[in-house]
């Protein structure tokens, strides 16, 4: 189940950073934010699920 959950955090991640990385440069602020906030969400659900393995 922790495989399955680190699995779709990973999917997310990469889905966020195709779909805001092709964005208009006008939208630069936005897409950044969004990078960082997943990233750190992803990141942090990571740590969780291997210190609860």
């Amino acid at each position: 189940m922790l495989i399955f959950l680190g699995i779709v955090l990973l999917v997310v991640q990469v889905v966020v950073v195709i779909r805001y990385g092709t964005s208009k440069p006008e939208d630069e602020s936005k897409r950044r934010k969004a990078l960082i906030v997943t990233s750190a969400l992803v990141l942090l659900a990571s740590i969780a699920l291997f210190l609860t393995a």
